[in-house]
């Protein structure tokens, strides 16, 4: 998050715009349950904004989830809308490196836009290696609680022994 807080703050005076869609826990367990509630949602992504220091807006989805399934169902995912209205840029994971290589590639087509060149819209994909955060991973399974351990590691047995 202190990434992104600073590229928000970077990009700013440039018409960017961040949010953080909080669309469900990430790793439910017995501190931060399922949701039960929008009331609840809503407690916890108070809680998220405060905990984890979040300095843009958080929107919350809707309690069956119908933003995030929209947008393609991804943990941590990142999306760039266009001024226009058109997502114009996703990620499957939140990489702030990513995202700023995009945002400047975007300011470089803007610049030769104004100058007269002719440029186009080119739409990607590719497959990025993406390294885990391990302090901010055991943070969070953490403040979730011993279930969400287990549950991960019931999916992922090879990372049983690396952390915590």
């Amino acid at each position: 998050m202190p990434a992104l807080n600073q590229l928000q703050d970077e990009y700013a005076e440039r018409g960017f715009v961040f949010f953080l869609l909080y669309t469900r826990e990430s790793h439910p367990a017995e501190h931060y349950s399922v949701h039960q509630s929008f009331e609840q949602k809503l407690a916890y992504a108070r809680d998220l904004k405060r905990l984890e220091d979040v300095r843009f807006p958080i929107l919350v989805d809707h309690l069956d989830g119908r933003i995030h399934r929209a947008y393609g169902v991804w943990p941590n995912a990142l999306f760039v809308i266009h001024k226009d209205g058109r997502l114009i840029f996703r990620s499957n994971m939140a990489s702030h490196d990513e995202l700023r290589e995009f945002i400047e590639s975007l300011l470089a087509a803007e610049r030769a836009s104004t100058e007269g060149r002719v440029t186009h819209w080119q739409y990607s994909e590719r497959v990025l290696p993406h390294e885990a955060d391990q302090a901010t991973h055991r943070r969070v399974y953490e403040r979730a609680g011993p279930k969400a351990f287990e549950d991960y590691w019931a999916k992922r047995p090879q990372n049983r022994n690396r952390w915590p």
